[in-house]
């Protein structure tokens, strides 16, 4: 079996790491083509999930017709129920770091939205495993299977609900109802906004991840997972849908989320979320990192001075690794160097390190596995 050593001296970071491999945060922005202040909120989201790969990022499009082409009436529906201004996002629906009134899990504090993905990634716990069954999609038929397996036992009140979004890429068109308003169009003080420049509104705006349509109803399907399920045994639900032709089949995508569905906004939460090309004809599972990235320890843990983290390849990979502390703020220790099959060790220089709890991502082609640090 190959070793390899690499000393890296952090400066701003502690580490420290208990496994949470493959929770996927799913991220909820309501937004609006009509909404001036929204393209803000679109540069800090597309910087998160550049930031954060494995997260699971929707745009939720509010109002109608001439206001907004994109918007739907379940996303309406959410979008009323989860209160606060525009952009708002939620984060696995945990509760705000900056509240609303009424309280809500949707924050319009943009400042806060990196320390928000931090603390539902760090809160995050891999309680059940999600797969999305491609059985058969055309151009304008989609029919998925969506397999929820729980690891571990959980709150036997919950409500637990199967959910599925479909969501386009990239969508343009014209027209008030596409044109994106920008508020940052050459206003005073806003000189480095990268939209100021783009005209008020925005023609030919990108639209990212549109949410299209909710084939569970907007707070899941019910009765198919039960209270209390049982470990290891898999709850299925299958979901059909027809495909409009104005969607580019080539940008679509579902995404499947696990949700514990709440009597108020805020009593709502997120378990785990995976997505899958409607174009890629097969299953994903959220397994098959785990199968390539094994036997990862950091140690000791907590860490004083030093720790090592070691971790094994099962097959040749891109890797990324970088740490994570609880205001956002990342730092890249290996920048997508090719990896050989094999076991790595990393020795972690702690000792100028901050106390606190940090995550570490180890970022490879097939996904994310993340740990947390405890800096002594």
């Amino acid at each position: 079996m190959k070793s390899r050593l690499y000393a890296l001296i952090v400066a701003f970071i502690a580490i420290s790491f208990s496994s949470v491999a493959q929770h996927r945060v799913l991220v909820e922005e309501f937004t609006g083509a009509w909404c001036q202040f929204c393209p803000d909120g679109h540069v800090i989201l597309d910087k998160l999930k550049q930031d954060n790969p494995d997260g699971n990022f929707v745009m939720i499009h509010q109002g109608g017709g001439t206001s907004d082409a994109m918007a739907i009436t379940d996303g309406n529906t959410l979008a009323s129920y989860f209160p606060g201004g525009y952009p708002k996002a939620m984060f696995n629906r945990g509760t705000a770091v900056s509240g609303t009134n009424p309280p809500s899990p949707a924050t319009s504090n943009r400042s806060t939205w990196a320390t928000n993905y931090t603390a539902a990634k760090l809160a995050g716990k891999d309680a059940c495993e999600i797969v999305i069954e491609n059985k058969t999609t055309s151009q304008d038929r989609m029919i998925m299977n969506v397999k929820v397996k729980f690891k571990e036992t959980v709150d036997p009140s919950w409500d637990l609900r199967m959910n599925l979004y479909i969501v386009e890429d990239e969508v343009v068109g014209s027209g008030a109802g596409y044109d994106q308003v920008n508020y940052y169009y050459q206003r005073s003080g806003q000189q480095s906004h990268p939209y100021y420049n783009a005209g008020n509104p925005i023609k030919g705006y990108k639209h990212t991840n549109v949410l299209r349509a909710i084939p569970s109803t907007p707070f899941g399907t019910s009765n198919v997972i039960p209270k209390n399920p049982e470990v290891g045994v898999e709850y299925t639900r299958e979901y059909q849908y027809r495909l409009p032709g104005t969607w580019d089949f080539s940008k679509l995508r579902v995404v499947a989320f696990v949700s514990v569905a709440g009597t108020n906004a805020t009593s709502h939460k997120i378990l785990n979320s995976n997505d899958l090309k409607l174009s890629a004809n097969s299953t994903t599972s959220l397994s098959s990192v785990e199968k390539v990235v094994k036997e990862v320890v950091l140690f000791p843990n907590p860490s004083s001075n030093q720790s090592t983290l070691t971790y094994t390849l099962t097959e040749n990979q891109n890797v990324s690794i970088r740490l994570i502390d609880m205001n956002g703020k990342s730092t890249e220790l290996v920048n997508n160097l090719p990896h050989t099959s094999g076991a790595y060790n990393y020795q972690l220089n702690t000792q100028n390190l901050k106390s606190g709890v940090y995550k570490v991502l180890i970022q490879t082609e097939l996904g994310t596995i993340a740990e947390t640090l405890i800096k002594q």
